[in-house]
């Protein structure tokens, strides 16, 4: 399948209960999956010793490329 060939090489996070947050962060981490984050989800991180890129410093062109989508996870709890 798809998902047995597609290695996730970044997780896009954003959440506002961040609950169980670190957590997940660091096992993306030994993964070796780059998190990229949203605002408050991305303080978070930091404060917690999280590298994390900030979604809004990427560049809009690099969003759009159809490769990048296909080696991200998203995830948002609301």
């Amino acid at each position: 399948t798809l998902m047995n060939e597609v290695k996730i090489q970044r997780a896009l996070l954003s959440v506002s209960d961040k609950t169980g947050l670190e957590s997940l962060a660091r096992t993306l981490i030994r993964f070796n999956v780059e998190i990229v984050a949203s605002g408050g989800t991305g303080r978070f991180l930091k404060e917690n010793q999280i590298s994390t890129s900030y979604l809004n410093t990427w560049p809009r062109k690099q969003l759009e490329n159809p490769s990048l989508c296909l080696s991200m996870i998203f995830i948002a709890y609301v």
